[in-house]
């Protein structure tokens, strides 16, 4: 299990394990032995395993023989294990984080990209869904009250799970109240 920990300072993305769901080991920040540390006191709260479905349930599934998340709150990056507690995030040739889904200015998702629920394997690639946030100023989408939240998608190449194949421009879901005007556009999961 991925969770918060919080010590009033920062939030870190943590990970615990169970053989009944009763007990619980807590092994500490996801990101903890990755470079040294690097990562440990990073602020994040959010990480999604990639999985795929096997006779109708979600099972964590490896890609190109890791087991693979997208994480981040304001970004989106990618980290691997092969034990499913021991995180190590993907770097670019900069020694940086790829950050390979930033906000947009202009669209709902302006202030943050903060992962949701397990990514999902589907026949058209990986699918992450993700809270976007709407700024506040003049970059945000005029279509969504200000400092809100909504629901995006985006779809990654199953070969290449930095890539992004394909992103909504408009959320899936959002509260009606969020909405400043209706919008004429529906747009659909990408299954």
């Amino acid at each position: 299990m991925l969770y918060t920990q919080w010590n009033r300072k920062v939030a870190r993305l943590a990970v615990a394990t169970s053989r009944d769901l009763v007990k619980w080991t807590k092994h500490g920040p996801a990101f903890a032995k990755a470079y040294n540390g690097k990562f440990k006191d990073m602020f994040c709260k959010s990480g999604s395993v990639v999985t795929k479905l096997e006779k109708g349930k979600q099972v964590i599934t490896k890609v190109n023989g890791k087991y693979m998340m997208y994480w981040g709150e304001r970004f989106m990056n990618i980290a691997v294990s092969d034990d499913l507690v021991n995180w190590t995030p993907t770097l670019g040739e900069d020694g940086k984080l790829d950050m390979i889904v930033k906000p947009r200015n202009g669209y709902f998702d302006s202030d943050l990209t903060e992962c949701g629920p397990p990514a999902l394997v589907t026949d058209k690639g990986i699918l992450v869904l993700y809270n976007g946030k709407n700024k506040g100023n003049k970059d945000r989408d005029t279509n969504y009250t200000a400092n809100t939240y909504a629901a995006g998608q985006v779809l990654f190449d199953l070969n290449n799970p930095s890539k992004v194949i394909s992103r909504l421009d408009q959320p899936f879901l959002c509260p009606p109240s969020l909405l400043k005007k209706v919008a004429s556009t529906r747009q659909a999961l990408f299954l």
